[in-house]
């Protein structure tokens, strides 16, 4: 199980340098979701997709500005320090 491996080696890290994965790792996944979020947005085209994405809920778009929300929530909490 590669969960359970990582989870040992992370154990075995100083408190500081434990922080310093998870740090990273949180900005891993921002980064992730700003790209998934500008995709959506319409700000930022992967390669090989040609057609727009939709995000609705119930009824109502809500894309437009999901990534900049993400990116000033992420620098707010200090991701990125």
């Amino acid at each position: 199980d590669p969960y359970a491996r990582a989870r040992s080696i992370i154990a075995k890290l100083s408190d500081k340098d434990q922080e310093k994965i998870f740090n990273f790792l949180r900005i891993v996944m921002i980064d992730t979701m700003s790209t998934i979020f500008g995709t959506i947005d319409g700000s930022c085209f992967p390669p090989n997709i040609s057609g727009d994405f939709i995000l609705e809920y119930d009824g109502d778009e809500i894309q437009g500005s999901l990534q900049d929300e993400l990116i000033a929530k992420a620098e707010e909490i200090g991701v990125y320090n």
